[in-house]
């Protein structure tokens, strides 16, 4: 079974450093912190999902077919 992690925290994180910078910052340095948040946020939740669509797919390539599909009821 694929062990699916989630970026909340991160995201969390980043949007905590943004506010607080957001506060301490002029507008200019404030939109370009946000892009590189953005990107790097981005690229997280681009990992996170190449992680868990490769384990989804080794799961599935693993599998044999009594484990895709249901038992069939031979007593009926």
């Amino acid at each position: 079974m694929a062990i699916i992690s989630c970026p909340e925290r991160s995201v969390k994180n980043w949007q905590q450093a943004a506010s607080h910078i957001q506060d301490h910052s002029s507008p200019a340095q404030h939109n370009s912190l946000k892009s590189r948040l953005r990107r790097k946020l981005h690229a997280q939740i681009e990992r996170w999902l190449d992680e868990n669509i490769a384990n989804l797919v080794d799961d599935a390539l693993q599998a044999t077919p009594q484990s895709r599909t249901k038992p069939v009821d031979k007593s009926k």
